[in-house]
């Protein structure tokens, strides 16, 4: 009868735990590694300002032979581009923290840039002044001819009313001497006459010198009418020069700036080059451990990844914290599938290819990169 007893018990038991295991959500338990997050930050490609060094010496005329070593037009900038770091100051170990100045690149050069920039826009900035100057008297010159111009003309409408009235005397005192029948009047008319012609070919001469100075002045006023069209547009070209001299000094300044190298992020220096070495541009310069919360990596099928999302809670055990799960955060879920490193530890032995799956771990507790990690994850 007890016997029974203890069977019913058992039982009801392991009734009762299939229940309970039943309302547990449903989880995917993989192996993971704990992931160093690394980054790396290159020696910036600086454009080091061109120095002439044949500046003020007469061109040559001889055929350079060709270069036959030098690399083809394919050839990498970066490749040929190499620089001094003037500063480097950390070193392996260091904690920087982020945007604090960790190394700088010999900035002699590009502080000369930066005065040559700036020495060429002051220089296309004299030239729009010179420019302003020119048109300046231009304009004064077409102002005086302008005048010039009304009161010839004014002289020449002067003279024609007189050569108009002078002429019709001269016509009146002939047609008068025809009809004279004195000698007085004979006489008074004569004389009359031989005032009057002297006196109309003067005039006839001023109107003549009048209209040449007249078209004088017309030639004057279209000469410096395309003076002025032209200083105008050569004006107009300085102040594109002057605009793209403006720009060229930012552009110096900024490469300045970018001499002065910061950390990306908070972290501790894994390796840094030394303070004098000439590099390459884009070379790494120092590795940082960037400091942040602890991630773990592991690999999924693709039917397990499509039960997955950011977001959906996860609990990492390791050895070093036995029987303490740390909640975590599943935080990246691979869109396709990779090969998985043959380093890689999991429960699935023909696992070749998966999808890679990242959790993170709640709060600020570090594990060392690298620990082999358990991984539990609720999936929907």
């Amino acid at each position: 009868m007890q016997r029974t007893r203890l069977i019913v018990l058992a039982l009801v038991v392991a009734f009762a735990l299939a229940a309970c295991a039943d309302n547990e959500p449903p989880r995917l338990e993989l192996t993971g590694s704990v992931v160093d997050e690394v980054t790396v930050v290159p020696v910036p490609l600086i454009e080091q300002p061109t120095i002439d060094l044949e500046a003020g010496w007469r061109e040559s005329t001889a055929t350079p032979a060709p270069d036959t070593q030098s690399p083809g037009p394919t050839a990498g900038s970066a490749a040929r581009c190499w620089t001094r770091m003037a500063e480097v100051s950390v070193r392996p170990g260091d904690t920087v923290r982020a945007g604090q100045e960790i190394a700088r690149v010999d900035e002699s050069l590009l502080k000369l840039g930066v005065q040559v920039a700036k020495a060429e826009a002051a220089a296309a900035r004299a030239n729009i002044t010179l420019l302003e100057d020119s048109l300046t008297l231009v304009i004064e010159g077409r102002s005086e001819i302008g005048t010039k111009t009304t009161e010839l003309d004014e002289t020449i409408s002067d003279l024609e009313s007189q050569r108009a009235e002078i002429a019709n005397q001269l016509a009146l005192a002939r047609t008068a001497l025809e009809a004279a029948t004195t000698p007085t009047e004979t006489v008074t008319l004569t004389t009359q006459i031989a005032a009057l012609e002297p006196a109309l070919e003067q005039i006839e001469s001023g109107l003549e010198q009048a209209r040449t100075g007249r078209s004088t002045l017309a030639s004057a006023t279209a000469e410096l009418d395309t003076t002025q069209s032209r200083i105008t547009g050569v004006r107009t070209a300085a102040n594109a020069v002057v605009q793209a001299r403006d720009v060229a000094v930012s552009l110096a300044q900024q490469r300045l700036e970018s001499a002065v190298i910061v950390a990306p992020a908070d972290g501790t220096v894994i390796d840094a080059r030394g303070t004098g070495e000439v590099v390459a541009c884009g070379a790494p310069l120092i590795t940082l451990r960037v400091s942040s919360a602890t991630r773990v990596e592991t690999y999924v099928t693709a039917d397990q990844a499509r039960a997955l999302a950011k977001g959906i809670q996860a609990t990492v055990y390791v050895d070093a914290l036995p029987g303490r799960g740390q909640p975590a955060h599943v935080v990246h879920v691979a869109d396709e599938l990779e090969f998985v490193p043959t380093t890689f530890a999991t429960k699935l032995i023909h696992l070749t290819r998966g999808m890679r799956v990242v959790v993170e771990l709640d709060g600020t507790r570090w594990i060392p990169p690298g620990t082999p990690a358990d991984v539990q994850i609720s999936v929907k």
